[in-house]
């Protein structure tokens, strides 16, 4: 186990898909894990957001939660 502590970011959005590309990539690489709460998108914000994090590779690093 790493000495290094781990870092969340959670970020509460709604109808935000033009900005996930933006702000994923501004805390990407700096966090552990990035919990995105959807709070009742319908411009399909949850789904740029899995598809950046399969882009990445790196899916689990997102939990999504509606």
């Amino acid at each position: 186990m790493s000495d290094r502590p781990l870092l969340s970011a959670t970020l509460i959005a709604r109808d935000e898909k033009h900005n996930v590309q933006r702000c994923f990539d501004s805390l990407w690489d700096h966090c552990d894990e990035i919990v995105l709460v959807d709070t009742g998108s319908t411009d399909g914000t949850v789904e740029a957001a899995r598809a950046y994090a399969k882009r990445r590779k790196q899916t689990r690093k997102l939990l999504d939660r509606r």
